[in-house]
Order: structure tokens, then C-alpha cells, then sequence
């Protein structure tokens, strides 16, 4: 099955800070009202699942020292990816995500939404990983037991 969950749909298909069939990308927000806006967005029907996690190595860039370090602004990152892949061509926030996660230093990104004010979302590279960083489904009837790494 290929899902949010593992990042392999995000491979295959690319995602605001993925170019397609690179690398896994799993793509969570942050509560609940982001999750249903950016959904809708995409898909119907959709099913929200609460995920929990720590993560220790996070790219944040709802922060605007960090954007004006990149050389970026939020509206840069913020353009129609699927426009510039259609195109043939990579988004900015693509070649945003590829270094980052080429630099093997960065779990995940942390970014505002682009369809729900004041929502954030986490692009999360599972491969990124390290010690002591974890995702997991949480499912309080207990069938769904998943766990990245």
C-alpha cells in the first residue's frame, strides 16, 4: 500500500520539498484543521490518522532569520510545485528539500501551510532519522501499530 505514512506516495508522485522518485517524504501537519485543509486540497475522501513523534534535527522555516540565511521567503517556497513539475522543471522549495536532505544532517522541515493560516506541516525525510527520533501511528483501538524507524 502506498501512503503518507511510509513517504513512498511522495516518492513516487513528489511533494512541496521532494521532486519525484528521489527520496521518501512523509507529509503530517501539525493539527488536526491543517490536516483536513490540506487534504481536501488533494484528495477525497481521505482518512486523518493522529501521528506522534520526536524529532531532533528540524529546518524551521517559519522563521524568518532562517529564510533570510537561505536567501528564500516563505512565498518563494510557497509556489504551486506541481505547476513547475509539470513543466518539466523543480520548485524552489524542491531544491529546498534536495540539499537539505543531501546534506544527511536534517530529519525534517517545518513550514507554514500554504491552504490553512497559521497551519504547520512537517516534510519528514524517514531515512533522516536518527537515534532517538521516531513517527508512530497512534490508534487508540490498537489496529494500527506503525512505527518509522
Amino acid at each position: 500500500m502506498l501512503d503518507d505514512r511510509t513517504g513512498e506516495w511522495a516518492r513516487r508522485t513528489g511533494g512541496r520539498f521532494n521532486y519525484p522518485g528521489l527520496y521518501r517524504t512523509t507529509y503530517v501537519a501539525a493539527d488536526a484543521k491543517t490536516a483536513q485543509a490540506e487534504a481536501e486540497r488533494i484528495l477525497a475522501p481521505y482518512v486523518h490518522v493522529p501521528v506522534a513523534g520526536a524529532l531532533q534535527k528540524v529546518l524551521d522555516l517559519t522563521r524568518v532569520d532562517v529564510l533570510d540565511a537561505l536567501v528564500t521567503s516563505a512565498d518563494e517556497l510557497g509556489r504551486d510545485w506541481r505547476m513547475f513539475n509539470a513543466r518539466g522543471g523543480e520548485a524552489p522549495s524542491q531544491r529546498l528539500g534536495n540539499a537539505t536532505y543531501r546534506s544527511q544532517r536534517i530529519e525534517a522541515i517545518v513550514y507554514r501551510s500554504t491552504v490553512w493560516a497559521g497551519g504547520l506541516c512537517l516534510a519528514i525525510f524517514p531515512e533522516r532519522l536518527g537515534s532517538g527520533s521516531w513517527l508512530e501511528v497512534e490508534d487508540p483501538d490498537g489496529i494500527l501499530r506503525e512505527r518509522v524507524p
